[in-house]
């Protein structure tokens, strides 16, 4: 699309429509947000499209604005540890993966207090992969109350890479089924792409800020 349409559509003048469209490549195609393998993590094989993946149900997208919303009005110092999140899922996720891989307690740890003031703890869901031929203790990556947890029948060997086991990490819908003892716990389907839809337009929007305060600056350096 020409600048000038985009900027229309956004309702916005063109410095700032540029100043998006380039934040959006940036992101695209930022090297640590890309496998060993050469593909994206955050869009489809060979898509040339700059917005986010779009979620997939009315149900989500409501959820998206919801999400937004409290995003807009967090303070400085919890949008920074947000930015943090935002990009450690970026690295960490890979697209058609509807988790997020750990092998640090202190880091999911760190990654769900700081999403906590825009989403609660129950719309987590942690699947433990155990390391091979040792007891998995599910409780020693489970420290905040409302997370839900099951421990996987597969297992990890890499002892020094997974010395407490793996951990893949889920955001449930909204409707999700809840995790009760003994229970069937939700499967993919009940994963929820909205969270990452709406922290891949957050970093595009203060990336384009970014920019934008750049470009000023410069045009005002006579």
């Amino acid at each position: 699309m020409e600048i000038s349409v985009i900027a229309t559509s956004l309702a916005q003048n063109f410095s700032w429509a540029e100043s998006v469209v380039l934040a959006a490549k940036k992101i695209k195609e930022h090297n640590k947000y890309w496998t060993k393998r050469g593909q994206s993590r955050l869009y489809p094989t060979g898509s040339k499209k700059l917005t986010p993946p779009m979620v997939n149900s009315a149900i989500e997208m409501t959820d998206c604005f919801t999400i937004s919303k409290r995003l807009s009005t967090l303070p400085e110092d919890k949008a920074a540890e947000i930015r943090w999140a935002a990009n450690y899922l970026f690295e960490n996720k890979q697209h058609g993966h509807n988790y997020v891989n750990f092998r640090s307690t202190d880091e999911l740890e760190r990654y769900l207090i700081a999403l906590s003031p825009i989403v609660g703890m129950a719309r987590w869901l942690i699947e433990l992969v155990p390391l091979e031929g040792m007891l998995p203790v599910l409780s020693r990556w489970i420290e905040s109350e409302g997370v839900n947890g099951f421990i996987s029948a597969k297992t990890v060997r890499d002892r020094f890479k997974f010395p407490d086991g793996q951990v893949k990490l889920y955001f449930l819908k909204l409707d999700a089924v809840k995790i009760t003892k003994g229970g069937i716990p939700p499967d993919s389907s009940q994963s929820s792409n909205a969270l990452q839809y709406v922290l891949h337009l957050y970093a595009i929007n203060k990336k384009a800020k970014i920019i934008e305060e750049r470009c000023n600056l410069a045009s005002q350096a006579f």
